[in-house]
């Protein structure tokens, strides 16, 4: 039995190896998507979570944090908690100072400089470059993660980086790199104390503890001690756990997302792939008729064929995680968001066992998925099949009954799909991707009903219209086979919708962000610090204000405060400051913030504070806002300096009278800034517009990839049904080459048929995407973020498809011409 297996396997591949090819090439580019996404996905998430972690060890089980967002606490606290905690609790001091490297005189890297017991740390760690000096216990000036240490000194064994405002030169043989992910230095913590000029100031207590369960009942009652004594200084505890699920927190609904438009396009590779097994099917029900014949059972039959699907989607899921290890090593479909840090998400190597064995789970389920129902049409085959010279309804009537009855199920689903799809259900995904996916399977059932409609009335027109031949052979051809057809037209038909369903919502953000910043932005120049802007950090001192408002020519000035990682509760939120009318106890947030948290205008919002620690603010009022997914605080700057102390500002927002002229404005400014840092810049409307512009196409940037990916994979379905159509169809095209069919009616032939799938799929495709993209936008997107975003449907698009369709069935039909002109008619007529 294992000898029939194998030849019945090897036999079809070695006969079918274009098929065989880019059936895995399908299936591959689908894992390969989903493979790639998950792991960056992990990635941003363990980025995040290992800065807040501090990069710890598996003993580490939480930290006290000193609770106002860039400031430090007084290190007294330390004495008190020696004082009330065990032995078996470590207590490890920490300091982190945010540092920058240009790169090229161009892009500003941002690198956090983590200050601890830089003795114990070196003698815990594993390195990566043991020197001399270090073998015999010298410990260095600087401990760089793996990565880092990697790129750093790729170039210079000399490199130049500032932190707290100054410069610092670091040589390569003062630094060792150590076995880690992420990208970040490690420093002795007086040693950053007394360059920063924080002596006695620390930012967390990273805490460990000691594996001795006898002890650990004993050291309950100890810790609660700890926590009140450090509440009462202005510190809190998070356990481990807890910034773990704040950080998933953080990325959830862009992962699930993401997530899911990678699963609809490894749906697109499976369809492509339930394709393939009804083209092998057909191609090779003859031999299972013989095996049946000669006495092989129908249980043996169906697993024959299932053990097709296992070999092909073991296979694919391979290739498709080794091109996925290359998207990574190319830094493609990075998931970017306003809290992750590229360059942090770049520098993880490792990946999770369970998203190699996930990947591989899909591609072979899926593929035993995709050939379930040619393998059941294996199990009823009967050796009658022999002598038939093609399959063939033996009751043609019920058949379309049967395809009128899904098709009607099919409409249920899509308008139930449209129903559930709509439901406000703040931070449940649930509804609208149970919305989507009705809608997707709604139209995939009723597409095999509408082809044969479709090629019904195709088929009067033809007999009214046209009198060429060959054009009647191909669509007879097509009608004959309406099942293979739609299997065909419903990856074009997904791939189609994807895409537009994509580039609608991509729109809507743009366009919607457009208009946001036009409306909420009324000034003419903003002063920033590039090199800061982009790591959300301030960078701008707040004397530039008080000196700007002695000039008369400007007519108003906004200091402007961000903080995008702003601890309320186990969430974060994105803080912004500047002026407006309000109580000291009053704050404006978000339309996102108040549909996701369901705190709204008269609720009270509490939250931490610097200066007069844990106090409640009253919501005054809602505002659109389009600047954080998670929702967006706006507090007046007069509340920011009752509550808060601050240095820096993020930007400073400056509208001058109307007489003045641009070349006026612009040289205030600049003879202003001339008595500051050479860092600073003056941006326009339109230069602080495109921050936005490119901060979100960074963030759907990963869409892009997507499109292409379900393109190229309905490229391949509909170029493998081609080739099936030509191995299937081979005595049939002997046939006519025999009576005088010439080489551009074979290619016209081919180009009928491959004009027929791309634009039935295509125009089915516009027509789920008018149903799916309000969906995405207002059911999906508006539960997952809660923005209401303006609804951009690309009717351009829709000119660029009538002019892709042509030239996408010349472009598929090229290839199985070539193969079938160039088969011998002997060999063609002697098939089977």
């Amino acid at each position: 039995m294992i000898h029939i297996y194998f030849s019945f396997l090897w036999g079809y591949y070695k006969e079918h190896k274009s098929r065989i090819f880019f059936s895995l090439l399908g299936i591959s580019l689908g894992i390969a998507l989903f493979f790639t996404v998950q792991v960056n996905s992990w990635r941003a998430e363990a980025s995040i979570i290992d800065a807040q972690l501090g990069y710890q060890k598996e003993d580490y089980i939480g930290q006290f944090q000193y609770n106002i967002d860039g400031k430090y606490g007084p290190d007294s606290i330390l004495r008190e908690l020696y004082f009330i905690l065990p032995d078996q609790f470590i207590l490890e001091p920490s300091l982190t100072i945010d540092a920058f490297v240009s790169e090229n005189n161009a892009t500003i890297e941002h690198i956090p400089i983590i200050g601890k017991d830089i003795v114990t740390f070196f003698l815990e760690e594993k390195f990566q470059n043991p020197t001399e000096d270090n073998s015999v216990g010298i410990t260095p000036r600087f401990l760089m993660s793996d990565g880092l240490y990697q790129n750093f000194f790729k170039k210079e064994k000399t490199r130049t980086i500032h932190f707290c405002q100054k410069d610092f030169v670091i040589n390569k043989d003062q630094v060792l790199s150590i076995s880690k992910d992420g990208n970040f230095i490690v420093t002795d913590i007086e040693y950053l104390q007394s360059i920063c000029g924080l002596n006695g100031f620390i930012k967390q207590i990273f805490v460990r503890l000691k594996k001795d369960p006898e002890e650990r009942a004993d050291s309950q009652n100890h810790f609660k001690d700890a926590l009140r004594i450090t509440k009462d200084n202005n510190w809190v505890w998070e356990s481990k756990e807890m910034i773990q699920e704040r950080s998933g927190k953080a990325l959830g609904s862009l992962k699930i997302n993401l997530t899911i438009v990678s699963l609809i396009s490894v749906l697109i590779s499976l369809f492509m792939v339930a394709n393939s097994f009804s083209g092998i099917y057909l191609a090779r029900r003859k031999e299972f008729g013989i095996l049946l014949s000669i006495g092989n059972s129908r249980i043996q039959n169906l697993f024959l064929f299932l053990s097709q699907s296992v070999v092909l989607g073991f296979l694919g899921g391979a290739l498709g995680i080794l091109l996925g290890w290359q998207a990574l090593r190319l830094d493609l479909l990075m998931n970017v968001s306003t809290i992750t840090d590229t360059n942090q998400i770049s520098s993880y190597f490792r990946i999770p066992i369970w998203i190699y064995t996930v990947s591989m789970l899909i591609g072979v389920i899926g593929a035993i998925g995709s050939s379930l129902f040619s393998s059941l049409r294996s199990f009823f085959i009967r050796p009658i099949e022999l002598i038939r010279e093609k399959e063939s309804t033996s009751n043609p009537s019920s058949f379309n009954n049967d395809l009128l009855r899904l098709a009607y199920l099919g409409i249920g689903m899509v308008l139930f799909g449209a129903v559930i799809g709509f439901l406000p259900t703040p931070k449940s995904l649930l509804p609208g991707l149970a919305g989507v996916g009705f809608v997707i399977f709604g139209f995939v059932s009723a597409l095999p009903y509408l082809s044969t409609q479709i090629i019904r009335i195709v088929n009067e027109l033809i007999q009214r219209f046209i009198t060429l031949p060959i054009f009647k052979i191909a669509w007879e051809e097509i009608r004959l086979e309406p099942l293979q057809n739609t299997l065909t037209t419903a990856t074009i038909l997904l791939s189609s919708s994807l895409v537009i369903t994509l580039t609608s919502l991509t729109d809507s953000y743009e366009k919607t962000l457009v208009k946001w910043v036009d409306e909420d932005n009324l000034f003419d120049y903003s002063i920033v610090n590039p090199s800061k802007i982009s790591a959300g950090l301030p960078g701008v001192p707040k004397e530039i204000v008080l000196q700007l408002a002695k000039y008369k020519e400007i007519e108003s000035i906004e200091p402007f405060i961000i903080q995008p990682k702003f601890s309320i509760g186990n969430n974060y939120y994105t803080l912004h400051v500047y002026p407006f009318e309000s109580k000291l106890d009053e704050v404006i947030v978000s339309s996102n913030f108040c549909y996701l948290e369901k705190k709204c205008t008269g609720d009270a919002l509490e939250f931490q504070t610097e200066k007069s620690g844990n106090l409640p603010f009253k919501i005054i009022a809602e505002k659109e806002h389009f600047f954080s997914e998670r929702g967006t605080i706006m507090m007046s700057l007069a509340t920011f300096e009752s509550h808060f102390s601050y240095d820096l500002l993020n930007s400073v927002r400056v509208k001058f009278n109307d007489k003045i002229s641009s070349e006026t404005k612009l040289k205030i400014l600049k003879e202003e800034l001339s008595f500051h840092s050479n860092d600073l810049q003056i941006l326009d409307r339109e230069g602080l517009k495109s921050i936005y512009l490119e901060g979100m196409k960074s963030v759907f940037s990963i869409l892009e990839s997507l499109k292409v990916t379900a393109l190229l994979i309905s490229f391949l379905a509909l170029l493998t049904s081609l080739i099936y159509n030509i191995r299937e169809k081979s005595k049939l095209i002997a046939t006519l080459r025999a009576i005088g069919l010439s080489s551009p009616q074979l290619f016209k032939y081919l180009i009928f048929q491959s004009l027929f799938f791309i634009t039935v799929g295509i125009v089915m495709g516009i027509l789920n995407s008018l149903i799916i993209s309000p969906i995405v936008i207002y059911g999906v997107n508006r539960n997952a973020f809660g923005w209401l975003l303006d609804l951009h449907f690309p009717l351009g698009m829709l000119l660029y498809l009538s002019i892709i369709i042509p030239i996408t069935s010349l472009t598929v039909s090229l290839y199985p011409f070539l193969e079938a002109r160039k088969k011998p008619l002997r060999e063609s007529l002697n098939y089977e």
